[in-house]
């Protein structure tokens, strides 16, 4: 059960600024269409920069303010932490302040003296609970504060970042308790800046940026995005190259492979040792100063020190990374007199190996380290072991070989960073490698590369239980811990998460790789898997089978033991970033060429059936396609995923109405698909054309476009139908499924389907020399429709400035700013006077001509202007009076398009 609610919430804030002798008021949007929901019991971490609006939300949550658009929903009692200790008065001791706010939150007598006493025994202040609060430290207000909200037991206990104040054992008892209250299934909403303690508290988290909500997921995985997306933007650049990609965030440079975290949120970093104290590099003031292509330059300025550090990152030719850093000191400034290089890795790594030796995480104390440091360890190198849960499957064995301008290597550390949550962290340290006492004179402190070795994919069938193959021809498909692998002739076609399943259920999201698996293969052509979560009341079910054509078909299913709440879910293949361009019934396009913090929705639209897919412009990867049981709650998105994922995804969702949210036990049917690689460079999205004379007739994606040796005539929208019916128009370009039924020599066949209307409509054109196009479009009715105007159109290009017929014409004129719900009408045509033209003064373009084979009563032949938005010259037949349409089978529209 949902207890908090946000519906597309905006927040403004009026702000007043100041200066330069001025004043003036300005609208500040702290949050911006923000929509979520928080089951009872979950605990929710919200991450962001300062501004971000995660304050805002816990505000909203808290009542205190109201949203200036949108709704907030919050069942039950929501308190906490929003501003430590606000409504004490610091003239009061602490004792008469907890009473006075006992008193205020309902508790009265030996409640409150009851109250007071909890307080006291948590806080732990001891005789201060009787002094003034003005006369006490931080770190005891924060205590009292702390103590305090915590033993309201609200329903929603709410923690905006206190949990960064006040002494190392105070906020470790702090965690205690928060950890007891999620166990107790108490709902918590906590901010953080500090991805560790997201990572050991929440359940989900939130990413927020500019008032937007950007990341709703695990928090794994938006603490990782935290630290890649936030910072500011002149210090930010990314590199790629295969599978690795690279970015560089304002003094850290995060690794991924295939998708996957190579580093950790902390990524790779340096210290500086200057003036008796240790330079971070976060804590610079960074910028992009150069590079393009396979180099960045960057300059980071500590500008209190007098010093400024610059880096210089290259791909390697080999896959690798060189990495050099130099640092410049200001005259009279302190030299930077050491520095130290610190790589901090995915909990998948956890074996570690040097030229000497090597070792498990774990068993590596920092006295070992440092002792294999001194026996010349020329490089260090960490990898996943994969034998644990296939954690670490797919990720590369990263290899740091730091080098001096003399040859020999530096030292090396190998530290096992239990301090970092589990992460790895190999270190370089040393002192600089030439001397520079004048601005602008580096000294080089570090330089050495970077190496990422693994084979591509594991094609070998493993003997472990949980992962099974199908194979056809020189096509793998590996169930693996709840993702499949595509493999064609050795190559992978998918990446990242592969593809894999998510459930939006009570409390938390429920990722088919996270869950236990038992896997068993039937035959040569069939895999049933079934996946368990801990605590969870339901399993997911997994059937897979292979055709003889190489098309996989999977079904998923949901088998609850009890009553069990699903909000969505969905089935997402994540294909390789090397698939240039997309294609679907609804329109087909190139993927953006860089990936953005955000996933982004290339179509801008649910897909509610049809096949969609992705294919590779240059030829080397197969094309793959993708189609699903056509449902009324079903629907798909081709998006381009965010930066971390890299990656192409075709995805499939199951969102169910409110009042279907609960489901009782048995089996559900969650998803039916089908996948089917096809030979490299076939183009599913491709239509047909045809030839008559110079001129040509191009069907593509729903779209007819016309063609004159070369040349595009037609606009955006070409030839199309348009009907307006319940207030609303529905044309042929996007509001239909298109099918070509056939193309042979000198004829044309596709049929299109109305998503809305219960309308199918078939055209036929036939290419009749010089020229001349035959069309024929008939719509097959199958209920009942009303519809309020009809129309037959031929969209041209804005250099068609003039029409003409017979022996009148005229020009179109100006495209009108406004035309209502319709366009602009230019010229009525007269019964009988036929053809309709529309010809150009200029580029050489042919005149194009629209005749039709008969006007019945009612329609008209119109030359008309579109809008500014399509600037489009419009030849149409049309017809504005109701009509009522009885299932059955009727001519549309007859007539013949010419192009001389």
């Amino acid at each position: 059960m949902s207890i908090i609610r946000f519906n597309d919430v905006w927040e403004m804030f009026r702000i007043r600024f100041s200066g330069e002798g001025r004043s003036y008021w300005k609208n500040y949007w702290a949050l911006r269409g923000i929509t979520f929901s928080v089951s009872e019991g979950e605990v929710l971490g919200i991450m962001g920069e300062n501004g971000s609006g995660k304050t805002t939300i816990l505000k909203l949550i808290g009542g205190i303010i109201r949203p200036d658009r949108g709704s907030v929903e919050v069942k039950g009692k929501a308190a906490g932490l929003l501003e430590l200790g606000a409504g004490f008065q610091p003239e009061l001791t602490g004792r008469e302040n907890v009473l006075i706010c006992s008193g205020m939150h309902g508790y009265s007598g030996e409640a409150a003296e009851r109250k007071l006493k909890e307080v006291g025994d948590f806080a732990r202040i001891g005789d201060f609970i009787n002094a003034p609060v003005k006369n006490y430290s931080q770190g005891m207000f924060v205590r009292l504060a702390f103590s305090f909200a915590v033993s309201l037991e609200p329903d929603i206990l709410l923690i905006d970042d206190s949990l960064a104040v006040g002494d190392g054992d105070f906020q470790k008892s702090c965690i205690d308790k928060i950890m007891s209250l999620k166990e107790s299934g108490r709902t918590i909403i906590f901010v953080t800046h500090d991805t560790g303690l997201l990572n050991k508290i929440a359940t989900r988290a939130l990413l927020l940026k500019n008032g937007r909500l950007i990341e709703d997921s695990q928090p794994e995985r938006v603490g990782a995005l935290y630290a890649l997306v936030c910072g500011s933007p002149e210090g930010k650049a990314a590199l790629e190259s295969g599978r690795l990609r690279m970015v560089f965030n304002n003094g850290a440079l995060f690794f991924s492979w295939d998708g996957r975290q190579v580093t950790s949120e902390k990524g790779a970093s340096a210290y500086l040792f200057c003036a008796g104290e240790w330079l971070f590099s976060h804590s610079g003031q960074w910028r992009i100063t150069g590079g393009g292509g396979t180099r960045i330059e960057t300059e980071g300025i500590f500008p209190d020190k007098g010093i400024s550090v610059r880096w210089i990152i290259e791909l390697a030719e080999n896959g690798g990374v060189q990495w050099d850093i130099y640092a410049y000191s200001e005259d009279g400034a302190p030299l930077v007199s050491d520095c130290r290089m610190e790589f901090c890795f995915d909990r998948a790594y956890n074996e570690w190996f040097t030229n000497v030796s090597q070792g498990r995480l774990g068993t590596v104390s920092s006295g070992q380290a440092r002792e294999a440091s001194s026996a010349r360890i020329r490089y260090a190198a960490v990898k996943p072991e994969e034998r644990e849960e296939d954690r670490g499957a797919g990720l590369p064995e990263v290899v740091v070989e730091p080098r001096r301008d003399n040859g020999d290597s530096d030292g090396v550390e190998v530290l096992d960073g239990e301090d970092n949550f589990g992460r790895m962290m190999l270190r370089s340290a040393h002192p600089p490698l030439s001397s520079a006492p004048k601005w602008r004179s580096a000294a080089a402190y570090f330089s050495g590369r970077i190496f990422f070795r693994r084979q591509s994919v594991p094609v070998q069938a493993a003997a472990d239980d949980n992962e099974k193959e199908l194979v056809s021809g020189d096509s793998r498909f590996i169930f693996r811990n709840g993702e499949l692998l595509m493999i064609s002739a050795g190559v992978p076609l998918t990446c990242s998460r592969h593809i894999y399943a998510e459930i939006y259920g009570d409390r938390q999201i429920y990722d088919s790789r996270e869950a236990g698996w038992k896997v068993k293969k039937t035959g040569p052509d069939r895999i049933v898997a079934c996946g368990f979560w801990p605590g969870a009341a339901f399993r997911q079910l997994w059937e897979i089978l292979l055709a003889a054509d190489g098309t996989l078909r999977m079904k998923i299913w949901l088998v609850c033991r009890a009553v069990s709440l699903f909000r969505r879910r969905r089935l997402q293949a994540m294909c390789l970033s090397s698939y240039s361009s997309y294609f679907s019934c609804f329109g087909s396009g190139e993927f953006p060429a860089r990936f953005c913090t955000e996933e982004y929705d290339v179509l801008q639209r649910c897909l509610p059936c049809g096949d969609l897919g992705v294919l590779d412009a240059s030829g080397k990867l197969p094309t793959l396609s993708l189609s699903f049981e056509e449902e009324e709650n079903n629907f798909a998105k081709i998006m381009n995923s965010d930066l971390f994922n890299r990656s192409r995804i075709l995805s499939v969702e199951k969102v169910e109405p409110e009042e279907k949210l609960l489901f009782p036990p048995g089996r559900h049917h969650c998803f039916s698909v089908s996948i089917r690689a096809f030979p490299p460079g076939t183009d599913l999205s491709a239509g047909a054309e045809l030839r008559s004379g110079k001129a040509g007739l191009l069907f593509s994606g729903g779209r007819f476009a016309l063609i004159h040796e070369g040349k595009t005539l037609s606009g955006d929208l070409g030839l199309y139908v348009s009907f307006r019916s319940g207030g609303r128009w529905h044309d042929s370009v996007s509001k239909t499924v298109w099918k070509l039924d056939s193309c042979k020599e000198g004829e044309l066949t596709c049929s299109a389907q109305w998503r809305q209307l219960p309308i199918k409509q078939t055209w036929r054109i036939y290419a009749k020399g010089k020229g001349r196009f035959a069309i024929q479009v008939v719509l097959l009715v199958t209920g009942d429709t009303l519809l309020e105007r009809q129309q037959f159109n031929l969209a041209l290009r804005e250099v068609y400035s003039r029409w003409s017929h017979r022996s009148r014409g005229g020009v179109f004129g100006m495209f009108p700013r406004d035309t209502g719900d319709d366009w602009q009408t230019v010229e009525t045509v007269p019964a009988g006077a036929q053809p309709l033209s529309a010809s150009c003064t200029k580029n050489g373009l042919p005149e194009v001509k629209l005749a039709v084979d008969e006007i019945r009563e009612g329609w008209k032949l119109e030359a008309v202007n579109s809008d500014l938005c399509y600037r489009s010259r419009v030849l149409r037949l049309s017809n504005a009076g109701e009509t009522a349409l009885s299932p059955g089978e009727s001519v549309f529209f007859s007539g013949m398009l010419t192009i001389e």
